[in-house]
């Protein structure tokens, strides 16, 4: 039994002596294959030892491909093999490259890292140095004179500013400079606001800022990183100098009611302008209050009313006595004096029997015609006064007949001598009269001196046909 255990032992030991070379270059080749990066492939002799001399001739293909392989990565591994597969973390040889700012080919020693274009395009671009803003590229824009008053401040530069401050330059109030601290990036507008009403963006106070009569002279100062801005409110506005409208006494409407408890007189003006009503009297028996002084200032498109009489009691009331006499009718009216010039407004005629004379006088159409009650009789073209010797409308009568009169005159830079002048009915106080004209015969245009011209023929026959006190309508 023991001598069959010491057999069995020794039986070990040789065994183990024969497979130790073996052993011994199994793994110094495996490790070898693995550290050039080639993997052991099938086949490969267990046996290498034997031909680990030989050094494969370069350029001459070996018999035994897989042997040499194994050669190549135990024995004597190329350059090559050893600086690109090897070891990656070697210093690893780099082709000759060129330099694009020589063109001279250079070629890096082996060892020194070549920086990559990465590299060098990080190392240009790196931080960016901050744009400066100039005063002139922030804008100021204000709004003086609103509730609220309102502060906009633009960058428009490239690169952000700083806010630090900001002051009126006229009158500063005790809580002045207000500081602010406000970072403005490019392209953005920062609002500040006071007043009353001030809640949008940053305000500053809820008193009011700028001192609006000192209009230019006041503004806002604006305190940044880069320096001050300035802004100055709205200048004086510029004192108008527009030429007064003048309004003609055709463009006041007088309208009357003589015959009431409350005797009523309404100017109207229908002028651009306003007028100033001056005075009135009654044409007929005035009282002793008469004239009466007023002082009214008359705005285009308004009525001025005045009463007398007991009832009087609305407008101006002028007298609480009555001042028309209604038995005068139409003898009786109203002059007004104005800073137009003077008015004249008669009383309601005294009623007509039916079958009365009169005649009507169109201004707009320079027209005449004569009537037997409401019946046409003869009709003919006038020449009536010409712009600032208007004819005057209303309800008027024949005072005084004349065959043949002299008409002279010198009003208004204007001066006329007519001797002779043919069938001549004067209607007013004041000269105003049909007649004819034997001087010319240009009718259909207002020409005369206030008068209604009438062709020779027509004169003639009026003259005799019209009796003293026959009524005249004259009317637009």
């Amino acid at each position: 039994m023991r001598s069959g255990k010491f057999r069995v032992l020794a039986w070990f030991f040789v065994l183990l002596l024969v497979l130790s070379p073996l052993l011994a270059a199994g793994p110094i080749a495996s490790v070898a294959a693995q550290d050039a990066g080639a993997p052991a492939e099938e086949g490969t002799p267990s046996d290498p030892v034997g031909d680990a001399t030989e050094t494969p001739v370069v350029g001459v293909p070996s018999e035994t491909p897989t042997e040499t392989a194994t050669e190549v990565l135990v024995d004597t591994p190329t350059e090559t093999a050893t600086t690109v597969i090897e070891d990656p973390a070697s210093p690893t040889e780099v082709p000759a490259t060129e330099d694009p700012a020589t063109d001279v080919p250079t070629e890096q020693p082996t060892g020194t890292p070549t920086p990559t274009k990465e590299a060098t395009v990080a190392e240009d671009d790196g931080p960016i140095s901050a744009a400066v803003v100039a005063p002139s590229e922030i804008s100021v824009t204000i709004s003086c004179r609103t509730d609220p008053e309102t502060i906009r401040v633009t960058n428009n530069g490239a690169a952000s500013i700083q806010i630090t401050a900001l002051t009126s330059l006229f009158d500063q109030t005790a809580a002045e400079p207000f500081p602010v601290s406000r970072t403005l990036l490019p392209g953005k507008t920062a609002i500040y606001q006071a007043g009353r009403n001030a809640q949008y963006g940053t305000v500053l106070t809820t008193s009011y800022l700028f001192t609006n009569s000192a209009y230019e002279q006041d503004g806002i100062k604006v305190v940044t990183s880069v320096g001050n801005a300035y802004q100055r409110c709205a200048p004086r506005p510029a004192t108008p100098t527009a030429t007064p409208v003048l309004v003609t006494p055709d463009q006041l409407k007088v309208t009357l009611n003589c015959l009431s408890t409350a005797e009523t007189i309404r100017v109207t003006n229908n002028g651009a302008g306003p007028v100033l009503i001056k005075g009135l009297a009654t044409m007929y028996d005035p009282i002793a209050e008469e004239p009466f002084a007023v002082s009214r200032n008359l705005q285009p498109g308004h009525t001025a009313i005045f009463q007398a009489g007991a009832d009087a009691q609305y407008g101006t009331v002028l007298t609480k006595s009555y001042i028309f006499t209604n038995s005068a009718y139409d003898q009786d009216g109203i002059r007004i004096n104005t800073s137009a010039g003077r008015l004249y407004k008669r009383c309601a005629p005294k009623p007509q029997p039916v079958g009365e004379k009169w005649i009507a006088v169109n201004l707009s159409a320079q027209w005449a015609t004569a009537y037997v009650g409401s019946t046409p009789v003869n009709s003919t073209i006038v020449s009536t006064g010409k712009p600032g010797w208007e004819t005057p409308t209303g309800t008027h009568y024949i005072k005084w007949k004349y065959r043949y009169d002299t008409m002279a005159g010198n009003e208004g830079g204007e001066t006329w001598y007519v001797p002779d002048v043919p069938f001549v009915n004067y209607f007013t106080d004041y000269g105003h009269a049909f007649h004819g004209k034997y001087w010319n015969n240009l009718y259909g245009t207002p020409m005369s001196h206030g008068c209604v011209n009438l062709p020779m023929g027509f004169a003639e026959w009026f003259y005799y046909w019209a009796p003293i006190g026959m009524r005249i309508y004259v009317h637009y």
